[in-house]
């Protein structure tokens, strides 16, 4: 049984493949020592690869072949020594050869004759039985949103794509059947994983913006966002966003517990997100995200937070001081460049002077950086 990952409400795509699918395996032997360039021909497409063992330069080869060749899909395998095992689907009919060749004289290579070939199918040729946890779809491809998509326009030999849209969390079971075709799918359906991000937009009391988004950083319409008081106990005020993802509320000085909800999103990560509401110009910077969390000197960085100072942010790298290469026009993202530092992990902190101290400076909590 094969096992998938998808997200409640968004397509997902299962690659099957029919009883008349054309299909060959050929192997070579490399002889050489790890880390040599090995060039091999696979149905006349020339493929050129090292790596540092003989399963790493099996998947090179094979995602070379893939890449070049009017192969529809290419696996490899390896003896973990020396002998690399191609195993190629094609459209093709009976009889159909594929090559594997090599003018280099550490590479011993074979080949094998295609066999199969045949026609197409649709949604319609399929049995479908799908179980949602413990209920039987009565119509799965109603349910599950389904339809089936040859992989490529000339694959009527039977290599396919089956679109499923899962409607709720949970455990999906799926049998498709075509003659003597026959496979099981197990699909374990999230709810999208979304974030909270509030900015100040005025003084003691004015403006504050709550903008929800996606996994992906989309908005997201028509969450519940509640602002309760420090105890989480007495609801202050409520509304929806807005399709920029966005509400507004007027908010006091002072501390706040905030909860969001969405059917199909999960928000457990960020329930309750405590706020405090300060004089704009004294608010203290806060980051809640680095992206990428990984990165090497020289990359640029986004941070993600609250109160970032347009002109004089600074960013600490495990107590080095960098500037800030470009911070937004609301402080909520700036952008920097990691500098040397000698850990593989790094403490990140944002700073800017301080409005009533101008020999200070807030600074924020921080978060670690892992440098490659």
């Amino acid at each position: 049984m094969k096992v998938f990952q998808g997200v409640a409400g968004r397509q997902m795509f299962i690659p099957i493949a029919d009883t008349t699918v054309s299909a060959s395996t050929g192997t070579f032997t490399v002889n050489a020592d790890p880390g040599t360039t090995v060039t091999v021909s696979v149905d006349g497409v020339d493929v050129s690869a090292s790596a540092g063992s003989i399963a790493a330069l099996a998947d090179a080869i094979a995602d070379g072949i893939t890449a070049e060749s009017s192969i529809t899909t290419v696996s490899a395998s390896s003896d973990g020594v020396s002998v690399v095992t191609l195993t190629a689907v094609t459209p093709g009919s009976d009889g159909d050869d594929i090559e594997i060749e090599s003018d280099n004289s550490d590479v011993a290579a074979s080949g094998s004759t295609l066999e199969g070939g045949g026609t197409g199918v649709s949604l319609t040729d399929l049995t479908l039985t799908a179980f949602s946890g413990s209920s039987l779809l009565s119509d799965p491809a109603t349910t599950l949103q389904m339809s089936l998509t040859e992989i490529d326009s000339s694959s009527a030999a039977g290599v396919y794509e089956l679109k499923v849209i899962p409607d709720q969390a949970g455990l999906i079971y799926l049998k498709a059947e075509v003659e003597d075709f026959s496979d099981e799918y197990a699909i374990q359906v999230e709810l999208e994983g979304a974030d909270l991000i509030g900015s100040k937009r005025a003084g003691a009391e004015g403006d504050y913006v709550f903008t929800v988004e996606d996994s992906s950083d989309a908005a997201v319409e028509g969450a519940t966002v509640r602002v309760y008081d420090s105890e989480g106990t007495t609801l202050v005020i409520r509304g929806t966003t807005n399709s920029d993802g966005q509400i507004t509320f007027a908010l006091p000085t002072g501390d706040y517990q905030v909860r969001t909800n969405l059917r199909g999103y999960d928000f457990s990560d960020i329930n309750p997100t405590e706020i405090t509401v300060t004089a704009n110009s004294e608010n203290t910077p806060i980051i809640y995200e680095l992206v990428p969390s990984e990165a090497s000197e020289g990359d640029v960085i986004a941070i993600k937070g609250l109160y970032f100072d347009d002109d004089e942010t600074e960013v600490t790298f495990a107590g080095s001081a960098v500037s800030a290469d470009a911070v937004s026009t609301d402080g909520d993202t700036l952008t920097v460049t990691v500098p040397s530092v000698s850990d593989t992990a790094v403490t990140i902190k944002v700073r800017k002077p301080d409005p009533d101290d101008s020999t200070s400076y807030l600074t924020s909590n921080y978060l670690t950086l892992v440098v490659s």
